[in-house]
């Protein structure tokens, strides 16, 4: 028997959406759609084409009634397509709704990257002009709650989720109404890591060495997928917090529980804020100097380690 999913995650792209469906898969009481997809992308056709009853049945075969617990899918797209959300409200009126925002403009330099490597690697002509638009939360979250009530909503912050992924996780399965003490245990040990980081994760923070080049090839070998790292040149981001601050200040309102002192792109809009980037920028010489000399023993160290492991699997082939 299937019908209607009892939840759906509605937004937004390259805000962790399918990181949280991961994790909120790993439960026992919370299941994915019957292909084992999270992303189920149903209704992006129906800008084309008018949605009929026979793709509403369709729709709810993509979701088997579990013995127990909620089963749901997650698409960052519903939230920004204009034409999905009545489409939604049609075909599951009483699903609840996951809503997952980030940094707009930290969602901006992601996307860039992202695209530039895509441009690198395939000839594409990069192209920005959706990012902005995707990134104004307030007016998508008005245009949500004209079609489902806000009790059916959830606004999570990207930014929470990593800082207390348990508080968040809890907090998310409650909405579910699926068992809240039970905690997988990816969410355990990313609880572990935030209440006592490891000292290569202290290292790298103290550093600031996120972004580094050993940094970028180890999330390269763990997503498979390139990245090129591009600062945001200061005219842009001017830009990007002239358009976008109405819309963070909109959501302040809107979504209290959003923290939007985390989004550090905007901290410029706070005196306090804009003195500590001046003082960042005074010390970024030294701390760019240090960064790269702890990159290149990084690499250095990664080629001995390398070479060991070379001479290791030798020694065994021979024995």
């Amino acid at each position: 028997m299937s019908g209607p999913p009892d939840f759906v995650g509605i937004g937004t792209h390259l805000a962790g959406g399918w990181w949280w469906a991961d994790l909120l898969g790993a439960h026992p009481q919370v299941h994915p759609p019957a292909d084992g997809e999270w992303s189920q992308e149903f209704f992006s056709p129906f800008c084309a084409r008018p949605m009929q009853d026979a793709d509403v049945v369709a729709y709810h075969a993509r979701f088997p009634r579990p013995a127990a617990g909620v089963v749901g899918e997650w698409s960052p797209r519903y939230l920004y397509d204009a034409w999905t959300l009545p489409l939604l409200r049609r075909a599951a009126p009483d699903a609840k709704l996951l809503v997952l925002l980030r940094d707009p403009i930290e969602r901006y330099q992601s996307a860039l990257s992202y695209r530039l490597a895509e441009e690198r690697r395939h000839g594409k002509w990069v192209s920005m002009t959706d990012v902005v638009n995707r990134g104004r939360y307030a007016s998508q979250l008005e245009a949500l709650y004209a079609f489902f009530a806000p009790e059916q909503v959830l606004v999570l912050q990207y930014e929470q989720c990593l800082a207390e992924p348990q508080a968040q996780y809890e907090r998310t399965l409650a909405f579910l109404g699926v068992d809240a003490t039970i905690l997988p245990r990816g969410v355990r040990r990313l609880q572990r890591r935030q209440a006592r980081p490891g000292v290569a994760r202290r290292a790298i923070a103290a550093l600031d060495l996120e972004r580094s080049a050993p940094a970028e090839w180890v999330r390269r070998v763990r997503t498979g997928r390139p990245r090129v790292h591009v600062e945001l040149w200061p005219d842009l981001l001017a830009a990007l917090r002239f358009e976008l601050q109405p819309e963070v200040a909109a959501l302040a309102r809107l979504a209290p529980e959003v923290d939007v002192r985390r989004w550090s792109g905007f901290q410029e809009a706070d005196p306090a804020g804009a003195a500590a980037d001046a003082a960042r920028r005074e010390r970024r010489p030294l701390l760019d100097t240090t960064r790269a000399r702890v990159a290149a023993a990084g690499l250095a160290l990664a080629g001995l380690m390398g070479a060991a492991a070379g001479i290791l699997a030798a020694t065994t082939e021979l024995f």
